[in-house]
Parts: structure tokens; sequence; C-alpha cells
């Protein structure tokens, strides 16, 4: 009987122990959702990763739409129990303002080079500035490139092409190519990429010459 008694006993401790373990931890005022909201972002997250649902993305528009009401709900709430909690503590709301200012973060966290997490406003700022600025500085170079190689390929405009085919006879059967040529001489340059381009031209041309007449 003892023994069982002493087992009553250790576990109503260990019990009571716990409980006041609990009551010290204060949860983070950042993370306090409601229940509504954590259901919300649960049903969303199914949303995303089913694919087979009619009208998915405007079930997930509208249900994103209440999520963010929802925070803003909770964030009302969070407010104005701080500010709650320090009026009846000691007065005033000079703590409550200091708590709730030292609580907002843009960003939850964010990784530096190094691998290791910031969460402070100056810090997130400071890394992402670097960040994006790397990768303007990256698209710039790579447009200059891309500048460079495209410079001295020829520009044939539409518009010669077409007085080509006017000044000139052409003939409306095309040659063994498949090609349109005039009669009268070719156009040939000393670049054969020009003589293609300009080739292809003219065969729109003369497709349209021909549909037309």
């Amino acid at each position: 009987m003892a023994g069982t008694q002493e087992k009553y006993n250790w576990i109503e401790t260990t019990i009571k122990v716990q409980l006041q373990h609990i009551n010290k931890i204060k949860p983070d005022p950042r993370n306090v959702l409601s229940t509504s909201t954590i259901k919300l972002l649960e049903q969303r997250n199914q949303l995303i990763n089913t694919k087979d649902i009619n009208d998915r993305r405007k079930h997930i528009a509208k249900i994103s739409k209440d999520i963010n009401e929802s925070i803003r709900k909770d964030s009302k709430r969070r407010r104005m129990e701080i500010i709650e909690k320090y009026v009846i503590k000691t007065g005033g709301v000079k703590k409550a303002n200091k708590e709730l200012t030292n609580s907002k973060d843009w960003i939850a966290k964010i990784k530096n080079l190094s691998g290791e997490y910031s969460h402070h406003r100056k810090n997130i700022l400071q890394i992402a500035t670097s960040y994006y600025r790397k990768i303007y500085e990256h698209n710039i170079a790579q447009d200059e490139d891309d500048l460079e190689e495209t410079s001295n390929v020829p520009n044939i405009l539409m518009s010669e092409v077409i007085k080509m085919t006017i000044n000139y006879e052409w003939s409306i059967e095309k040659n063994a190519d498949g090609h349109f040529q005039p009669e009268e001489e070719s156009f040939t340059s000393e670049d054969p990429e020009t003589d293609t381009q300009t080739q292809n031209l003219f065969d729109i041309v003369m497709q349209d010459r021909n549909l037309n007449s």
C-alpha cells in the first residue's frame, strides 16, 4: 500500500513541478498566433500541395486574404494585452511601448554570407542590400557582354527588302532550294549570314505579294 501511495505522490509532485516550469516560460510575442490563424495557414498549405482542385489559385488567394486579416487581428489583440499588462503592473505604458517596439521585426531572421542568422533590422537591411547589389552588378555585366556579342550583327530593315522587291523583277517560281530569285541579278554580300537573312526576308515579301496578287 505504501509503495502505491509513494508512486501517486511522485506523480503529483512531478506534475506540479512541470506546471511551475511551464508558467515561467514566456511565449515570444512575435510568434503568438490564434488558433484560427494557425488553422488557416494549415488549410493554405494543403491547397498549395494539392494540384487537382478546381480554381485552386482563387481558393489560395481568398484564404491568403483571410490569413492577413486574421494576423492583423492577432497583432491588435497582442498589442492590447501587452499594454493592459503594464497598465495593471505599473500604471503606465512606457515599458509597453518599449516591448512593442523591440518585438517588431521586418523579417524573423536572415542568413549572412558566413551562414550566421541575424534578427536585427540594421543587420537584415545590410545583408539584403549587399545581396541585391551583387545581383544587379552581375546582371549589368552580363548585359554588357551580350551587347558586345551582338554589336557586329548587321541590321536589315524590312523596308529595305520591300524597296528591293519593287525595284527589281522577281520570278514567281522558286528555285531548287525553295527560294525566290530575281530574274536580273542576285543580291550578295561578303557576309554569308547577311545573305541568308536577306534571302529569308525576300521570301516573306514575295509570298505576301503572290498571295495578294
